[in-house]
């Protein structure tokens, strides 16, 4: 898959549908990344996402891909290998990955989550992994807040 993006903030995110394949055309979301108040104008945060199907998400979770050192190494080279890279300060206090941007149209095809990752300041590392199912969320978009503390995810998943 492409990078679509670049520089201070790397958002990993790996895309999953709970309960099957995802077919082409399947749902999409505006994932908005925004800056909690608490982070400063020169704190360095790289935010990054991937597209993983089901069997990828199940299996590199369990194998601790988004974890540790892992986790780290990933953004490491400032996402360069991830679908879509966000950085703080350079690119503002908050960007939106939009449902129309290129890189839906990889992940359509076989993602059905997406994992989002974060590095924020010098060494503070998070990841949360969003499920793409049409039922999971209430609306179109998906926000998240990068904190001190980690990721926050603001928007609620709906329960079935």
């Amino acid at each position: 898959m492409k990078m679509i993006g670049a520089l201070g903030v790397v958002i990993g995110c790996g895309a999953m549908l709970l309960g099957g394949c995802q077919s082409k055309g399947g749902p999409s979301y505006d994932i908005a990344i925004t800056m909690d108040d608490r982070i400063g104008a020169n704190t360095e945060v790289l935010v990054a996402m991937v597209g993983l199907s089901d069997i990828e998400y199940t299996k590199d979770v369990a194998a601790g891909e988004y974890d540790g050192e892992k986790l780290k190494a990933k953004l490491g080279d400032d996402g360069a290998s991830e679908d879509w890279v966000y950085s703080h300060p350079d690119e503002g206090r908050s960007r939106t990955l939009l449902r129309g941007d290129d890189v839906w149209n990889d992940w359509r095809q076989d993602a059905n989550w997406v994992m989002v990752m974060a590095r924020i300041g010098v060494g503070r590392y998070d990841r949360i992994g969003l499920p793409l199912d049409k039922n999971k969320w209430g609306g179109r978009e998906i926000q998240i807040e990068v904190a001190p503390e980690g990721l926050d995810l603001k928007t609620k998943q709906v329960v079935n």
